[in-house]
């Protein structure tokens, strides 16, 4: 079936190309009398700039700035360096705030948990810490590398975890649902959640795990009834 529409609206946009042919809109113009009444206009300021230059141009005047902006960045770097010192006062902050045990004292090893951002659920398999390699011995690193650990889900015990991490507490959690980022291993392959399932598997900062009973697994269909299914 093919549907034609004629427009009959003598006062119609569309039937008389108003929407398409731009030379048909009015357009507001301004008269140079009236231009030249205004303030900080690029006339004033290009008549400013001849007259201290007689050879000004635009284009002489954007090499001007691009050579400024050039130097600038070559000549200070103060605030370059005040950023960096910046990012790296706040990564200090926040490794100091992981180096004490006081972040991991609400995680209870073998409880359920949330963590966020994202609602995800499952199980505290272990709360471990990465030491400060510039402090560790030599001996302690090495055997932190080369050993597979085998994780007690004691409620108190805190996991020698290898420096392939930065340093602190970290979490190990098992997801109900492959939500994780591994399936249970370190970077270095070291075994730290038993029996995990690919992209089951995570290594939390503290502050994003809550633990809780109320953080049972989620059941797609609890609130579902038979109205609702097709």
């Amino acid at each position: 079936m093919r549907l034609h529409v004629i427009d009959t609206d003598p006062t119609s946009l569309s039937a008389n190309g108003w929407l398409e042919d731009l030379s048909k809109v009015e357009k507001y113009v301004m008269s140079d009398e009236a231009y030249e009444k205004r303030e900080g206009t690029y006339r004033q300021w290009a008549r400013k700039k001849r007259e201290e230059d007689p050879t000004w141009t635009l284009q002489k005047e954007q090499q001007k700035l691009r050579n400024q902006r050039k130097n600038g960045n070559n000549n200070n770097n103060s605030n370059e360096y005040d950023i960096d010192d910046a990012i790296a006062a706040a990564k200090e902050k926040m490794l100091t705030t992981y180096a004490s045990f006081e972040c991991v004292r609400h995680v209870v090893s073998g409880s359920r948990c949330e963590v966020n951002p994202g609602g995800k659920r499952g199980v505290v398999c272990f709360v471990g810490k990465v030491k400060d390699t510039a402090q560790a011995g030599e001996g302690e690193e090495e055997e932190g590398k080369a050993e597979e650990v085998e994780v007690d889900l004691g409620k108190d015990d805190v996991v020698d975890m290898p420096p392939s991490l930065p340093c602190g507490y970290w979490v190990g959690v098992k997801f109900d649902e492959p939500v994780g980022k591994n399936d249970g291993k370190t970077p270095c392959g070291k075994i730290l959640i038993p029996e995990c399932p690919p992209m089951h598997g995570s290594f939390c900062r503290p502050d994003r795990v809550i633990c809780g009973d109320e953080f049972t697994e989620i059941d797609e269909f609890a609130s579902s009834s038979e109205d609702e299914e097709i």
